[in-house]
């Protein structure tokens, strides 16, 4: 069983507004600074352009790996999947913070979970 203020920790750590908005930023950013100077140098040299868009479409799909690898590091799996029915809990932690128990399978997962709170949160 997962301990509820470890859960609550975790997901609040993950949820911050102020990283989300300063990951925005910083990806913004570095998507105009990789703009600015290509136009005039792909004109110059064709090899140039494809190693723009090479690094280009790197930085556009590794940035937000990175970002969270090093924001948030290794994320600690207890906290991810149900340990019964192995479903993701990212939509979910709501429901498992309120009642203890699994959005999904309805299964308790928090060492303090409400044995007469309703046990049918199947999503459809």
């Amino acid at each position: 069983m997962i301990d509820r203020k470890a859960f609550i920790e975790f997901w609040e750590k993950r949820n911050n507004r102020k990283t989300a908005f300063l990951f925005l930023v910083v990806y913004t950013a570095g998507i105009f600074i990789f703009f600015m100077p290509a136009t005039k140098k792909m004109n110059e040299n064709p090899l140039y352009a494809v190693a723009w868009f090479v690094l280009f479409f790197a930085y556009l799909l590794g940035m937000p790996f990175l970002w969270s690898r090093i924001i948030h590091g290794k994320a600690d799996p207890q906290f991810l999947k149900c340990p019964v029915c192995k479903k993701r809990l990212g939509r979910v932690n709501q429901r498992v913070i309120a009642t203890g128990k699994c959005g999904h399978c309805g299964a308790c997962i928090l060492t303090e979970c409400e044995q007469d709170a309703p046990s049918d949160f199947t999503q459809k």
